[in-house]
C-alpha cells in the first residue's frame, strides 16, 4: 500500500513539473534495458568473431 502512495505522489509531481514525456522515455528505456544488453552482447560477439577471421 505504501508503494502505491509513493507512486501516486511521484506521478502527480511529474505531471505538475511537465516531466511526463521524460518519465515515459525513461520508463521505456528501463523496460527495454535487458533486451538492449542482450543485443549489445550479441553484437560484441559477432565483432570478435569477424575480427578473428580477418586476423587469421
Amino acid at each position: 500500500m505504501q508503494s502505491a502512495v509513493i507512486i501516486a505522489i511521484a506521478t502527480r509531481r511529474i505531471d505538475r513539473q511537465g516531466w511526463t514525456q521524460d518519465a515515459i522515455s525513461y520508463n521505456s528505456l528501463v523496460a527495454s534495458w535487458s533486451e538492449i544488453s542482450r543485443l549489445a552482447a550479441m553484437e560484441q560477439q559477432l565483432e570478435t568473431a569477424v575480427q578473428g577471421e580477418l586476423v587469421v
